[in-house]
Protein backbone atom coordinates (compact mmCIF):
# COMPACT_ATOMS: atom_id res chain seq x y z
CA UNK A 1 0.00 0.00 0.00
CA UNK A 2 2.68 2.18 1.05
CA UNK A 3 4.86 1.83 -2.36
CA UNK A 4 1.22 2.39 -4.48
CA UNK A 5 0.42 5.75 -2.36
CA UNK A 6 4.45 6.50 -3.12
CA UNK A 7 4.12 6.01 -7.20
CA UNK A 8 0.49 8.29 -7.24
CA UNK A 9 2.55 10.78 -5.02
CA UNK A 10 5.49 11.16 -7.44
CA UNK A 11 2.63 11.72 -10.29
CA UNK A 12 0.89 13.89 -8.23
CA UNK A 13 3.71 16.09 -7.89
CA UNK A 14 4.86 15.60 -11.61
CA UNK A 15 1.38 16.79 -12.91
CA UNK A 16 2.07 20.29 -9.94
CA UNK A 17 5.45 21.18 -11.30
CA UNK A 18 8.62 21.58 -9.48
CA UNK A 19 7.20 24.52 -7.02
CA UNK A 20 4.76 21.88 -5.08
CA UNK A 21 6.53 19.01 -5.14
CA UNK A 22 8.63 18.80 -2.19
CA UNK A 23 5.77 19.75 -0.66
CA UNK A 24 3.87 16.51 -1.96
CA UNK A 25 6.86 14.31 -0.69
CA UNK A 26 6.80 16.23 2.64
CA UNK A 27 3.49 15.39 3.13
CA UNK A 28 3.88 11.37 1.81
CA UNK A 29 6.47 11.62 4.56
CA UNK A 30 4.46 12.47 7.28
CA UNK A 31 1.83 10.28 6.50
CA UNK A 32 4.25 7.20 6.02
CA UNK A 33 5.94 7.96 8.98
CA UNK A 34 2.99 7.74 11.28
CA UNK A 35 1.77 4.74 9.25
CA UNK A 36 5.18 3.44 10.43
CA UNK A 37 4.91 4.32 14.26
CA UNK A 38 1.34 3.32 14.36
CA UNK A 39 1.66 -0.12 12.94
CA UNK A 40 4.91 -0.65 15.72
CA UNK A 41 2.92 0.79 18.29
CA UNK A 42 0.26 -1.75 17.84
CA UNK A 43 2.64 -4.75 17.32
CA UNK A 44 4.40 -3.61 20.62
CA UNK A 45 1.18 -2.32 22.76
CA UNK A 46 1.36 0.73 23.75
CA UNK A 47 1.30 4.32 22.25
CA UNK A 48 -1.79 6.87 22.10
CA UNK A 49 -2.24 5.48 18.73
CA UNK A 50 -2.60 9.42 17.26
CA UNK A 51 -0.40 10.57 14.68
CA UNK A 52 3.47 11.05 16.68
CA UNK A 53 4.83 13.51 14.00
CA UNK A 54 2.09 16.39 13.21
CA UNK A 55 1.97 17.49 9.66
CA UNK A 56 1.79 21.25 9.38
CA UNK A 57 5.48 21.76 11.23
CA UNK A 58 7.18 18.98 9.56
CA UNK A 59 5.81 20.26 6.00
CA UNK A 60 6.31 23.67 6.50
CA UNK A 61 9.77 23.11 6.71
CA UNK A 62 10.62 20.54 4.42
CA UNK A 63 8.75 22.04 1.48
CA UNK A 64 11.83 24.52 1.61
CA UNK A 65 14.07 21.71 0.37
CA UNK A 66 15.04 20.67 -3.04
CA UNK A 67 12.30 17.96 -4.46
CA UNK A 68 15.36 15.50 -4.91
CA UNK A 69 16.25 15.75 -0.88
CA UNK A 70 12.74 16.25 0.31
CA UNK A 71 12.01 12.91 -1.86
CA UNK A 72 14.38 11.18 -0.09
CA UNK A 73 11.94 12.11 3.80
CA UNK A 74 9.88 9.77 2.08
CA UNK A 75 10.75 6.56 4.32
CA UNK A 76 9.90 4.04 1.59
CA UNK A 77 11.94 5.91 -0.41
CA UNK A 78 14.49 6.81 1.39
CA UNK A 79 14.71 2.90 2.27
CA UNK A 80 14.71 1.34 -1.34
CA UNK A 81 17.28 4.60 -2.47
CA UNK A 82 19.97 4.14 0.28
CA UNK A 83 23.12 5.76 -1.54
CA UNK A 84 20.71 8.50 -2.91
CA UNK A 85 19.73 9.40 0.05
CA UNK A 86 22.58 9.33 2.43
CA UNK A 87 23.87 12.99 1.16
CA UNK A 88 20.45 14.18 2.29
CA UNK A 89 20.31 12.93 5.89
CA UNK A 90 21.60 15.42 8.08
CA UNK A 91 19.42 17.94 6.46
CA UNK A 92 16.45 15.51 6.62
CA UNK A 93 16.98 14.96 10.28
CA UNK A 94 17.43 18.83 10.91
CA UNK A 95 13.63 19.00 9.97
CA UNK A 96 12.76 17.17 13.06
Amino acid sequence: MIRMAMVLTVLSAMAMGCKNQSEQFCRQAVRESNQIVAGLQQRLGGGTGGNVMPEEPFVSRCRQLAPAVAHCAVPSYGMAHPAECEAHRAAIRALR
